[in-house]
């Protein structure tokens, strides 16, 4: 997640793909980017209204295997 001031934060998914960042202001607009090893997605841009939920992330391309 990149913040508008261009703050970066991590996350990991857990089995399931859900994932968490906390301590982010409402109101800010963030962009979430996931990165893969197989797949590739669009990031997404996102205004922070409270607490957000339902997020979610389909591939755009499987990436080639050398």
């Amino acid at each position: 997640m990149t913040d508008a001031n261009g703050n970066t934060r991590t996350a990991r998914t857990n089995p399931f793909g859900y994932f968490r960042f906390e301590g982010i202001e409402a109101g800010q607009t963030c962009v979430l980017q996931v990165s893969s090893k197989r797949f590739t997605f669009a990031p997404q841009v996102i205004t922070v209204n409270e607490a957000l939920t339902e997020i979610i992330f389909t591939a755009v391309s499987e990436l080639s295997r050398q």
